[in-house]
């Protein structure tokens, strides 16, 4: 078994910071180191007090200078753990700590990434000279004391470490000669602070991968390979137990398809695979991507993008959602926006830049690295479940696949491997070795039925839900 110890930061701390407008791209380099500082991935009260004094004093430091500010905080605790074949293989937890300073006012700021072991007045006095070497304006700087912090509702949850055993057992499929089950969950706390507010909220969200692969009957191997994400380990278990394990041995136990026999015309899209192309989607809300002409939505609100079958909701304090954002990381408040309703559509991911365009508002600002400027982004983005008609013929489910990763998200084109099931009646084949091809915001034009339970797939900073889908317009290979 293999145990990993979390690293600690130096003492004097890093910072790493740049001044940026709006769109200008920001330097490269290392964003935070792992600490033991205030709120090193301990959970208690007494670490949360310590780092909201460490927050209102950079407040305070740049009040004193006479300078604008917000100062945003994530302490994170991140515990994997994976097991095979009913044997722990390895686990970890590492603790984080991370503290954002911008300063300044108006479209030109200046934004720091630092541990907190680091220095208050020296790296306010950073921020102020990249600022200063900017252009960028101070701002006011409001007089008084900083505001008390204010702990708002969030999602807390227990340590991995109680669901060890779960996860052991669940490594197991008899018809497997090799199964594995890796799981990672993720708690935090946000900390954000303006001279007129204050905030923290805790959060979590989790993942879960199953792996399996056997000899079919034929001498071949077959892998299958599941993946889900979800607000705990708790909520996962459930989700393996219903979904992924049935719908994994599904695929296990059934033989393979033979190469001359045509595919089915009828195609669904697994909740998982769906997920995926939601993702792809969401590049094409983004209000950013929308004002620079990059999107094809550009100039289309309010006009039809899909079936009355598809409506789209990001919703970023969904109880069964992986995230919960209740502001987002601009200090916004965050709420369920409805983007595409019955297939109208009806709004863009916004951030404070993007505000301006129409059909988007602040709330949605996502900040994958600490002084990466905020741009617009998903927190849980989700087709709504609807209604599958029943089939009259065979299906071809596509489970999972292959290199969707390169997929073009600006303008919605994917080209991707993939495997499946094919159902008719009481009889299923698994297939491999097909090809899938087609346009995402063209697939939401033929989308003729949606499951009633959605999956989620996760990039590390939002997430992404659908059903099953099933769709025309695919083209397909073997």
């Amino acid at each position: 078994m293999r145990t990993h110890k979390p690293a600690n930061e130096p003492a004097s701390g890093s910072t790493n910071g740049t001044a940026s407008g709006p769109l200008d791209g920001l330097i490269d380099g290392p964003m935070y180191g792992r600490t033991s500082g205030p709120a090193g991935g301990r959970s208690d009260a007494g670490a949360e007090r310590e780092m909201d004094e460490l927050v209102a004093a950079y407040l305070a430091e740049c009040r004193r200078r006479g300078v604008r500010a917000e100062v945003r905080a994530v302490t994170e605790r991140r515990e994997e753990f994976v097991a095979r074949n009913g044997k722990t293989d390895s686990e970890g937890v590492t603790a984080d700590a991370v503290l954002r300073l911008t300063v300044g006012d108006g479209a030109h700021r200046a934004m720091l990434a630092t541990g907190t072991g680091g220095d208050v007045a020296t790296v306010v006095a950073e921020g102020l000279a990249l600022l200063d070497r900017a252009g960028g304006r101070r701002g006011a700087a409001p007089s008084g004391n900083s505001p008390a912090f204010r702990a708002l509702p969030g999602r807390v949850t227990e340590s991995l470490a109680e669901r060890h055993d779960a996860l052991r057992e669940r490594s197991v499929i008899p018809e497997a000669r090799e199964c594995e089950v890796r799981a990672l969950q993720v708690r935090r706390t946000l900390h954000h602070a303006t001279p007129e507010q204050a905030f923290r909220v805790p959060t979590a969200h989790a993942s879960i991968v199953l792996r399996a692969t056997v000899t079919g009957a034929d001498g071949g191997t077959v892998h299958v390979d599941r993946a889900e994400s979800g607000p705990d380990m708790a909520f996962l278990l459930r989700r393996l137990d219903e979904y992924m394990l049935p719908d994994a041995q599904c695929q296990l136990r059934a033989p393979e398809r033979a190469a001359g026999e045509p595919l089915p015309d009828r195609v669904v899209l697994a909740g998982g695979v769906a997920a995926q192309l939601v993702c792809l989607l969401a590049e094409s809300l983004s209000a950013e991507a929308v004002e620079q002409g990059g999107s094809r939505l550009t100039g289309r609100l309010g006009e039809r993008v899909g079936t009355a079958r598809v409506t789209l909701v990001d919703d970023p304090v969904r109880p069964d959602g992986p995230r919960h954002l209740p502001f987002d990381d601009e200090g916004a408040a965050a709420e369920a926006r409805t983007l595409i309703d019955a297939g109208i559509l009806r709004g863009f991911l916004g951030s404070r830049a993007y505000a301006h365009v129409a059909g988007a508002a602040p709330g949605n600002a996502r900040q994958p690295e600490p002084t990466a400027p905020p741009r617009p982004g998903a927190a849980n983005l989700c087709i709504v479940p609807g209604t599958m008609p029943a089939a009259d013929g065979p299906v071809l489910r596509i489970t999972q696949t292959h290199g969707m990763h390169l997929a073009n998200g600006i303008i919605g084109e994917f080209s991707t491997g993939a495997t499946g099931v094919v159902h008719d009646g009481e009889k299923t084949w698994r297939i491999s070795g097909l090809s899938v091809s087609g346009n995402v915001l063209d697939l939401l034009h033929n989308v003729a039925g949606v499951g009633a339970v959605p999956s989620w797939s996760d990039d590390g900073e939002s997430s992404f839900g659908s059903p099953d889908l099933w769709v025309t317009g695919l083209t397909l290979g073997r």
